[in-house]
Parts: structure tokens; sequence; C-alpha cells
């Protein structure tokens, strides 16, 4: 228990939480869970010759994201009886068909019935580029005679048709050779995508550990994966279930967004658009509007693309934008509720606004220790300054008493950061009248 305990108190510490997943089953799988065992599939029920498969929804970049995958096994009650299950890494958009052949494939590998033509149907064509780790209760030709662990690449799971076995197989239990006692035993999967290293525990004890950029050497360069859990029965027959499968993603947001922008037509709408480069379990993106860039309502709502590593372009109209300045965000939320945000960006509304303010003309530009705004009043009123960062934080607030006709108001800005700022104006009325933008140097 001592290895699992330390594995799991390190991840935590840099985990971004448990990930709410949704599933899809395959083959001859089914979902059996319940209020107190949630998340738990019967991979294989006590028949011979059949297959299943589930798989996990949700999108992993293994370039960029670590994981902590567990779940309880029951490996069933008949000793000898068929023939284990494995935990698949594989590019593969899940399907309720994406499962490989019977017995010793274990739902992904190549097995018996493909030795002789490994295209026909139900062989592992699916999974020619897959990862998989082997729970393996049966003995077959090159296997040890001991339920086992082994890390098989491309669906070889006796290593013998050109892909040898990425690890020695091991003892699957510590001190028990046969683990078909119909008990539960905790598997724990970790990948470490910093230091590149897999890692497998079974029932609290470190089993093996794998080092190897698997990007490159298994997936062609590409980090982009599925995972699930297949499994398989040949001549010989057992029950194999799974119990509270849990996920723990570790890294970027799962949204990745490549651009933000903001138009304005020529009808005073604000034009909205914005790219992703990658989305993972993304549901919908909802655009926020703000007069003053901190208290933001929901404008409207876009449907996402969900899993996918293809840029995606997105676009939506404010018909009805707020008088002259206003400020926009886009929030970004998962199936599972969990939300991100863009940055936050100005628009100006072009159309006349009615006030007592006009010219305003802001110098240097850039500026390192102040900027200075010119600007004519018809009346003797007050006014306030308002300087955000590109976030949409305020930064610095002035009020200012003005007179009739010119007026020039300067502001420290020393103690800013070098970076991009905004500028605005309100009058006496509460309406903000104009934003400029300067940059900070040193």
């Amino acid at each position: 228990m001592k290895n699992f305990l330390t594995t799991a108190t390190l991840l935590f510490t840099l985990s971004q939480g448990i990930q709410a997943e949704t599933f899809t089953t395959a083959g001859l799988a089914s979902n059996v869970s319940t209020p107190v065992n949630p998340n738990s599939f019967r991979i294989t029920d006590n028949v011979s010759n059949i297959s299943g498969a589930v798989w996990s929804n949700t999108l992993v970049d293994l370039n960029s994201n670590s994981f902590m995958i567990s779940y309880d096994l029951n490996l069933g009650s008949l000793n000898g009886g068929g023939d284990g299950i494995a935990f698949v890494l594989q590019p593969n958009q899940p399907s309720s068909t994406l499962v490989g052949n019977n017995g010793e494939a274990l739902g992904f590998g190549i097995g018996t019935n493909c030795y002789a033509n490994i295209n026909s149907a139900n062989c592992a064509a699916n999974f020619s580029t897959s990862l998989g780790i082997t729970f393996d209760t049966y003995q077959n030709t090159n296997q040890p005679t001991y339920d086992h662990i082994a890390l098989v690449k491309n669906g070889d799971t006796r290593g013998t048709r050109g892909f040898p076995l990425l690890a020695p197989a091991v003892q699957m239990h510590t001190t028990k050779a046969d683990v078909e006692d119909n008990l539960l035993y905790n598997v724990m999967i970790t990948w470490d995508h910093i230091n590149k290293t897999l890692a497998i525990d079974f029932d609290g004890s470190r089993r093996i550990t794998f080092n190897n950029d698997v990007v490159n050497t298994i997936f062609g360069g590409n980090g982009n994966i599925f995972w699930g859990i297949t499994g398989a029965t040949g001549g010989q027959k057992n029950l194999q279930e799974i119990f509270n499968l849990t996920s723990v993603y570790f890294g970027p947001l799962p949204v990745q967004m490549s651009s933000f922008n903001i138009n304005n037509t020529e009808t005073n709408a604000a034009l909205l658009n914005w790219s992703t480069s990658s989305e993972r379990n993304n549901n919908y993106f909802t655009v926020e509007r703000s007069a003053d860039a901190k208290n933001f309502e929901e404008v409207t709502k876009v449907k996402a693309a969900g899993n996918t590593t293809s840029n995606k372009t997105y676009n939506a109209i404010d018909a009805m934008p707020l008088s002259g300045l206003s400020y926009y965000r886009i929030k970004q939320t998962d199936f599972d509720g969990k939300s991100s945000y863009s940055n936050v960006l100005p628009f100006e509304n072009n159309k006349m606004i009615e006030n007592s303010i006009d010219n305003i003309t802001l110098y240097p530009v850039p500026a390192s220790s102040e900027i200075n705004i010119d600007f004519a009043s018809e009346s003797e009123s007050l006014a306030t300054i308002y300087v955000y960062d590109v976030y949409g934080k305020q930064m610095i607030v002035a009020n200012q008493d003005l007179i009739i006709g010119g007026n020039t108001i300067t502001i420290d800005i020393l103690e800013l950061t070098v970076g991009t700022y905004f500028v605005n104006v309100v009058n006496s009325n509460g309406v903000i009248i104009n934003a400029k933008q300067f940059n900070k140097l040193n």
C-alpha cells in the first residue's frame, strides 16, 4: 500500500480535480453502475468467445496532460477461465463498435484467429497503433503460468508478431499467482507527461514503471489519444467487471483558444470571432458583455465541437451593443459544468453619443512614466478616468473637475508593469465616452 499512497499524494498535490467522465460501451460490455458504485461496467459476462470495451469520451493530450486513472477490478472466479482485460491507449474516436477480437486478444489485440489474416473482420485494424496494459489470466504461447501484467504495442499480446513486449510480463499480484478469486483488486494507472513515465499499481503495489516517449515511439508524434478498458473470453469463460472508474487529469485547460477579436459592423453591431486549436469535453461557449469590465452579463450561447484536435472557428453577433465603450469575454463550459474564461476585449460602439466631452487625445504613446489626456468640455462638471489592463482589471482610477473648454489630465503610470492598457473617460452622467489604448514601456 505504500507505493499507492505515495503516488496518489504526489498527484493530488498537482491536481486540477476529479474529472466527471462520460463513457461509451462497445461490444457486449454493459453499464452496471449504482449510486454506491458509480462508473462501473461489466466487460464480459460468464460466456465464452465474447469481447467488450468501455471508452472514455475525453480526449487526452499526452504531450501536455498527466493523468491518474483507477478502478476496482474483478477477474471472475474460474481459474484458467478466459482471458483477461486490458487498459488501452489509442487514437480512434470511441464508438459502440470499437472493440477487437476474442480470446487472447483481450478485445483489442491481434489474437489467434487473426494470425492468418490480420485484415479480417474483428481483428486489430482499429488498434494497429496502440499501447495496451494487459491483465492477462490465461496462459497462451510464450506467456507465464501466473496471472500477469504486460505492456503491449500495437495489439501484439504475445509479443511475437513483430512488436516485442514493451516491458517484461510480471506477476499481477505480489503474492498470489492466481487472482481469479472473485475478489476486488484496485488498479491505478498514472502517466507523468513531464518525465514521460507510465506506471501501473495493482492492489496497492507498484508492478511496472515504464519510462518512454510513447507519443513518438508508439503514436507517431500524435499525442491526442482516447483511453478505455477492453476484455474478452475465448474457449474458456469468466465474469470480468470494473467498479468505481475514476480519472484525474493534470495539465492545461481542456480548451486551447488560439484567437479572439471583435469588429464593428456597418450597423454598429459587435461581431465576435474566436478560434480553438483543440477541445476536450467542451459543451458550449457563452458570450458575455460588461459596461465596466467587472460585472458581466450573458449575450448569447454558441454550441462547441465537444472533442477535437482540429482548428475550429466560431462567431457571434451582439446586435444591440452598449453605447460607447463596453467589454466582452468568452466563457467556455465543459459537459461536467466546469468553466474557464478568455481574456477581456474592449469594444467601442461607433454610434454618436450625446455627451459633454469631445475630441479626446492621449499622449505620449507609448509612455513610460505618465500619460496626458486632452479633451474639451462643454460645461463645468466631473470626469472619472479609469485605466484597465488587457484582462479587464482596474489599475488606476482618478477624478477630475472640468472647466469649460480645453482640459488636460495627467495620470502617473510609473508603477504599471510593461504591457498594453486602456483608458476610459466617464462623464458626470456615468456614460463611458471614449477609450484609448497605450503601451507602457520601461
